[in-house]
């Protein structure tokens, strides 16, 4: 079960990664006049990367990325894109247009594809990307690998006796 601060610490990078990408998203529409689907598009890949460096580093304790994290983030994070973008767009071209093809109307419609994203990129967070491994296995008589630092070699270890160790005469 996630710790009620990491969950917390979870929202905040998820909220934070949410005002990143509406902010790039003004820039790109009122400052380079990019349309709404490409512009929604761009700002999310943008702020992604920002948001996979503090889920790594901060959310979930990690010293280093790895490659296997980033990969799995991107593959959820795609998932989550074409919710979001498939949510933003059908609110701003298909049948609601009217409420949400101008003024702020945009910027309503990329919260609520977020919103329709979060459940996906939670469950794949917690229980997917940054879930607890457990510990590689111990092979009778050997380490695991890598414990040694050479492949195969055979692990040190502390022998428990039954007998009380008795000081020399």
């Amino acid at each position: 079960m996630p710790s009620l601060t990491r969950v917390l610490r979870f929202f905040l990078a998820g909220g934070g990664s949410l005002a990143l990408d509406l902010s790039l998203q003004a820039v790109l529409l009122q400052l380079l006049d990019l349309p709404v689907w490409l512009a929604s598009g761009l700002s999310y890949q943008l702020a992604l990367v920002v948001h996979f460096l503090v889920n790594d580093r901060w959310v979930f304790g990690q010293r280093r990325p790895s490659l296997r994290r980033l990969l799995e983030f991107q593959l959820t994070a795609l998932t989550a894109s074409l919710i979001t973008y498939a949510v933003t767009n059908l609110l701003v071209y298909g049948p609601s247009a009217p409420l949400f093809a101008a003024g702020a109307g945009p910027y309503l419609a990329k919260i609520a594809g977020t919103a329709a994203a979060t459940a996906w990129t939670f469950a794949s967070s917690f229980f997917w990307i940054w879930r607890p491994r457990p510990a590689p296995a111990v092979a009778a008589g050997g380490a695991a690998p890598g414990a040694s630092g050479a492949p195969g070699a055979p692990a040190v270890t502390a022998v428990q006796t039954t007998a009380p160790l008795r000081a020399p005469r």
